[in-house]
């Protein structure tokens, strides 16, 4: 999470890094991708099953399907919406950054 950041921000740089992630199985034909499912008992990337994400790689598409957690716009700085991680947990708020972490180093 960098200073300053927002949601809508963080999720985006997510987002972006799972389609351009090398080493996990992502596959890309014209607009489309397919994204390999995130095993949580292997804490693994599963090469066999995984989704399709219809027109992920067409301009505008983040935009058009992202959505903000209640409560909040998503525009607001991280750190000043504590009421976010409230609302959603701890666990919740820290999964979303150890995700970011963990796709920095794909």
């Amino acid at each position: 999470m960098e200073p300053g950041e927002t949601l809508r921000q963080l999720a985006r740089r997510t987002f972006d890094a799972v389609l351009d992630a090398k080493g996990i199985g992502v596959f890309k034909s014209g607009e489309d991708v397919w994204v390999p499912m995130f095993n949580p008992r292997t804490q693994k990337f599963d090469g066999w099953y995984g989704y399709e994400v219809c027109g992920a790689l067409r301009p505008g598409y983040f935009d058009e399907h992202w959505q903000p957690p209640k409560d909040c716009t998503g525009d607001e700085a991280i750190e000043d919406c504590r009421h976010f991680f409230r609302s959603n947990g701890r666990s919740q708020a820290h999964r979303i950054l150890r995700h970011e972490l963990e796709m920095r180093d794909l």
